[in-house]
């Protein structure tokens, strides 16, 4: 097939590697670089425009908003959606996007927010990196603890840390052996005006860690690079996805992948992506599944180990590149 040119835009590239690896070894690519002024932004957006066949978008915000606007493009737009930003989906004019690529869950975010206009959607889950994310060699000489990882890159209430702290607290009155580690970015941001929203978040949930008397037992860990935290994962046992709300969960995904057993919160589309045994519907039903597990002999224990990463394995995020290549090629001869 033709190099297609292929214009890359994506400010937040935390899902997007394995995609941006996918592309550049059949087609020719070039990033956008975002650098926070107005003006040069743009000039570099409309560089890219000019230059490419196609433009792929990771995430459905800027600069898609400002793209989609713009009545001199006419270049074929290919968006990933992530979730949040399908909120406001009259920030972007549908009628330019060729194909929005999203999970089952973003689909229906996105529908339910009553756009004017639906382009073509294809439904894809986010996925992870077996590869990377190898088997843990503790878990296979069956050495288990009882760690628990609760991971939120960014701290905000729909990942529900301040309910999963009382909630381990039941657990550790009960069992003093638990310990949990809340992974994620401790350190503020996404500021409106003064105030920083996560940090409003944060206070608060450090303060209850020591109203309960948990600092023993609760970790506060920053968030890390993805080889720390593939190597973090290697000795911790179980994780807990405690979200009202998750596209796939890629975090999850990865702790799976290591063998670590799944806690998983009855998000709308869980059981779309993960085994209905694994989905507790409250948070009672999580301190006895827990608990339940706490108790097995160590082979019981390598078995479920064993099973959630062989789970895991039918969301490889390089097959699921190669899917979105296939989709972006697609569009791409049709609109040529």
């Amino acid at each position: 097939m033709y190099k297609v040119k292929i214009a890359i835009f994506a400010i937040n590239s935390s899902f997007f590697q394995p995609i941006r690896n996918e592309l550049i070894t059949h087609h020719s690519v070039r990033e956008f670089q975002h650098t926070n002024n107005p003006t040069f932004d743009l000039a570099n957006v409309m560089r890219l425009i000019d230059w490419c066949d196609l433009a792929y978008f990771e995430f459905a915000q800027y600069p898609l908003n400002v793209v989609s606007n713009l009545a001199c493009v006419e270049k074929p737009l290919v968006v990933r959606g992530h979730g949040i930003e399908l909120f406001e989906p009259e920030q972007v004019n549908w009628e330019k996007v060729d194909l929005l690529i999203v999970t089952p869950i973003c689909k229906r975010i996105f529908l339910d927010q009553n756009p004017k206009v639906v382009p073509e959607i294809r439904e894809l889950p986010i996925g992870c990196d077996p590869d990377l994310f190898t088997f843990s060699p503790k878990k296979e000489k069956k050495a288990f603890g009882k760690n628990i990882v609760l991971q939120s890159t960014i701290m905000r209430p729909k990942k529900r840390i301040y309910t999963s702290i009382q909630t381990f607290g039941e657990i550790y009155k009960q069992d003093p052996e638990f310990r949990l580690y809340i992974c994620g970015n401790w350190k503020g941001g996404f500021k409106e005006g003064t105030l920083s929203l996560q940090d409003e978040y944060n206070w608060p949930v450090k303060q209850l860690v020591d109203i309960l008397g948990l600092d023993r037992a609760i970790a506060l860990v920053e968030f890390m690079p993805k080889m720390a935290w593939r190597d973090f994962l290697q000795d911790k046992d179980l994780f807990w996805s405690n979200s009202i709300m998750e596209g796939f969960h890629v975090a999850l995904a990865e702790g799976m992948s290591t063998g670590m057993y799944p806690i998983i919160n009855c998000w709308w589309g869980a059981n779309l992506f993960y085994n209905e045994e694994w989905i507790c519907k409250s948070q009672s039903e999580m301190v006895e599944t827990i608990l339940t597990w706490a108790v097995l002999e160590p082979e019981g224990k390598l078995k479920l180990a064993r099973e959630a990463r062989e789970w895991i394995l039918k969301f490889d995020e390089k097959v699921i590149a190669k899917e979105i290549r296939d989709s972006i090629e697609r569009v791409y001869e049709t609109r040529s």
